[in-house]
């Protein structure tokens, strides 16, 4: 988790030099205070709800591992 999360915080900071949309983006992000992530829930390994209902997986890491790096707390994930 720890790799996935460094990797995505080097993307975030490559976002200064990026065009004005991607940064209205990330702006976007911030100011709604989550990151908001489609999960398909019936892929073992890739994104599934759990026996106590709680997602996981490699889609739910990457976007837990974004939203702590864009705004510092993995858990301000909306999966959807």
């Amino acid at each position: 988790m720890q790799k996935i999360m460094r990797v995505v915080a080097i993307g975030v900071l490559m976002l200064c030099g990026l065009p004005a949309a991607a940064q209205q983006t990330l702006e976007a992000v911030k100011k709604r205070g989550q990151v908001v992530c489609g999960v398909d829930g019936s892929l073992p390994g890739f994104s599934l709800l759990n026996a106590v209902k709680e997602w996981e997986g490699m889609d739910v890491d990457l976007c837990r591992a974004i939203a702590a790096a864009t705004l510092g707390d993995a858990t301000k994930v909306q999966f959807v």
